[in-house]
């Protein structure tokens, strides 16, 4: 910055944050010129986001790496306690193999039989009909 009086070159001495304002990034800078010995205050606006924004973004990155690793390691740790688990016998096993087990086996239910079809020869009676061809059982 140069100097308004004599135009030579301004040296910054002294920077006070500035917390009476209601956003924070203000500053009191004071400037000395290097010629004439002048004094100048002015309030700035500076930024200090890009910094607390790259930190910000570095511990995001941070935790996300160890959430991943973590989630590594919980899945790993899943993978070895389920090669431990006992396998489940196969519904196709042979009954020898069903025999060697302490569990009782349980024959599957058979099915009912149903009346076999009248032949396309025999005609189909009716309830009534069907009650005709009894004998009379009152005489």
């Amino acid at each position: 910055m140069l100097c308004l009086a004599c135009g030579a070159e301004m040296r910054l001495v002294e920077v006070v944050e500035d917390t009476t304002m209601l956003v924070s990034g203000y500053e009191h800078q004071t400037w000395q010129c290097s010629g004439c010995d002048s004094v100048e205050q002015r309030t700035t606006f500076i930024r200090k986001k890009p910094l607390d924004e790259k930190l910000r973004n570095l511990m995001e990155r941070a935790t996300a790496l160890k959430e991943a690793v973590a989630e590594s390691k919980r899945r790993a740790q899943f993978k070895r306690d389920w090669d431990k688990l006992p396998s489940a016998p196969s519904p196709f096993e042979s009954s020898d193999a069903l025999k060697d087990r302490d569990e009782p086996v349980q024959s599957p239910a058979e099915p009912a039989a149903s009346p076999a079809p009248p032949a396309h020869d025999e005609p189909i009676a009716s309830a009534n009909e069907a009650g005709r061809d009894l004998p009379d059982e009152r005489a």
